[in-house]
């Protein structure tokens, strides 16, 4: 099964394990990536992605009004990404409708893992595989 993820980062590192993560688990998969929300938001729009990887520390700019739009435009899961001193944060983005989060730096084995249970809940036809 191939997927679509949007990462919202504008942490290389994020992006390049999500890249590898998302190639060794679902072959033939794309992770399109924006390093800031507007460009973010034209991609959740435009890729109509299976999985949505959002940082809340997205420089200047509210990672949960970044939220808030991407839910606007899809019903994709959402994957926080946040430093792990933004706990409040996190918290805020669960209750707003965040699906799951992930401190950095990211475990490629737990976002694999974070991305599949993701997948599995949101497409419940699917194996998840």
């Amino acid at each position: 099964m191939a997927i679509r993820v949007v990462a919202i980062t504008d942490d290389p590192e994020v992006v390049e394990t999500a890249r590898v993560c998302v190639d060794m688990r679902w072959q033939g998969s794309s992770v399109a990536w924006a390093s800031n929300g507007i460009d973010g938001l034209s991609l959740v729009r435009s890729e109509r992605p299976d999985a949505v990887l959002l940082d809340l520390t997205l420089g200047r700019e509210d990672g949960l009004g970044i939220l808030e739009m991407v839910r606007l435009l899809s019903t994709a899961p959402v994957l926080v990404v946040a430093n792990s001193r933004d706990h409040l944060k996190v918290t805020r983005a669960l209750e707003m409708t965040a699906d799951a989060y992930l401190f950095k730096p990211l475990s490629h084995l737990e976002l694999m893992a974070r991305i599949n249970a993701l997948l599995r809940r949101s497409q419940p036809s699917s194996s998840g595989d």
